[in-house]
């Protein structure tokens, strides 16, 4: 518990937990040794999760007031990754794709095997202009009142100028309540954006899972469907 995101690196944060172990025991009565011998792990992922949820109920929501600037978007990559030119063999982390049709920069490297798909499937369709990968301060949302900021997998544009911010997660993460308070942020940024008159275009948000990914079976519209 005190390892979790929601709970601050604090001392006193040692204190504020014993009351709720406490009840946590209470709660599964005499039977809690037997109960926790074989489920600690479960237990314990059980009221981290709760806790995390709680904890987005009270925390304040950023508040978007106005485009401040607006930026050609021009990263620079370097990487010591080995290239392959096989982007749709077997996956690692560890390298760094080339080949693609579609992408902004002519090498790509990622995070998960899903990922990677969703890339290939956006590269091989003629309704996308051009995609390129994310990385760390390329596209920073903030999606919470303590100031931490979001940064998504991609941005894929259509022909016809509708700009998606797309995050791909596993199976496991998408319940999660910091995915979830991500995706509520970005959505908004994404309505906030398109409605400021001086960018002139579309931005729309899509939050995909590896199963979204498996059964859009190479289509992007599907794709697009299967996503929230």
């Amino acid at each position: 518990m005190l390892a979790s995101s929601a709970v601050p690196a604090r001392k006193s944060e040692r204190a504020a937990l014993t009351p709720l172990l406490d009840a946590f025991f209470e709660g599964l009565g005499n039977k809690a040794v037997e109960v926790l011998s074989a489920n600690l792990d479960r237990a314990g992922a059980r009221l981290v999760r709760l806790v995390e949820s709680e904890q987005r109920r009270f925390m304040a929501k950023p508040s978007f007031e106005e485009v401040v600037e607006i930026k050609v978007l021009d990263p620079v990559r370097v990487t010591d990754k080995d290239v392959s030119g096989n982007r749709h063999g077997a996956f690692s982390k560890a390298l760094a794709y080339e080949g693609w049709n579609r992408g902004m920069l002519p090498l790509a490297w990622f995070d998960s095997a899903p990922e990677r798909t969703v890339a290939n499937i956006v590269d091989d369709v003629e309704a996308v202009a051009w995609w390129v990968r994310l990385h760390i301060g390329d596209l920073p949302i903030l999606w919470n009142g303590a100031g931490q900021q979001y940064n998504p997998d991609l941005i894929v544009i259509e022909i016809d100028y509708t700009h998606w911010v797309v995050e791909v997660k596993m199976d496991t993460e998408m319940t999660s309540a910091d995915v979830q308070a991500k995706r509520e942020a970005a959505k908004r940024w994404a309505n906030h954006v398109s409605a400021d008159s001086g960018v002139g275009t579309k931005w729309r948000y899509l939050l995909v899972s590896e199963s979204d990914v498996n059964d859009a079976k190479g289509s992007w519209d599907a794709l697009k469907k299967l996503g929230s």
